[in-house]
């Protein structure tokens, strides 16, 4: 899914943030929830438990009221359903989020929805790798810092152990 907003938005966004401080507050506060309930909800279904109610409630309301912003356009001979700052205001970017999550849960594949094997990551991440069997969230970060523990610790087996005497 491609953003559905630009600059320009981010903008006016920037403007009505700055103009109505408290509104931006509590917008900020409504995506913050948002995050939160998606990593609840998800992190149930790495578990294979059920979300908690209080998050898919959360979820629910950010996605109802996306939707009662929500209008259709027409793009280049297609149309789909897009949010605009004058019909979202502040909450711009959490009815993208929430519309996304939506759609996004609806065909998820959650056997293939993982939890980051790293020290201290616990990042959640879409296994889309051939065999299924991906451990890290990014093999640059958590991936090479698993490795390069692995390779120290039998180093340091190596060195401990006794030497034969000649």
């Amino acid at each position: 899914m491609t953003a559905q907003f630009g600059s320009a938005d981010l903008d006016r966004l920037r403007k009505l943030a700055h103009r109505a401080p408290r509104a931006a507050r509590a917008a900020l506060l409504r995506s913050t929830a948002l995050r939160e309930a998606l990593g609840a909800i998800l992190a149930a279904i790495v578990e294979e438990a059920t979300p908690p109610a209080v998050d898919l409630a959360t979820l629910d309301q950010a996605r109802r009221a996306a939707g009662r912003a929500a209008a259709l356009r027409a793009f280049a001979g297609e149309v789909r359903v897009a949010w605009s700052v004058e019909r979202s205001g502040l909450d711009l970017i959490t009815h993208v989020v929430a519309d996304a999550a939506v759609r996004l849960l609806e065909s998820l594949p959650s056997h293939r929805l993982r939890r980051c094997d790293g020290r201290d990551c616990g990042w959640l991440f879409l296994d889309t790798s051939k065999n299924g069997r991906r451990r890290w969230c990014d093999m640059a970060t958590c991936g090479n810092s698993a490795k390069a523990r692995r390779h120290l610790a039998k180093l340091s087996a190596r060195s401990r152990r006794p030497r034969p005497r000649p």
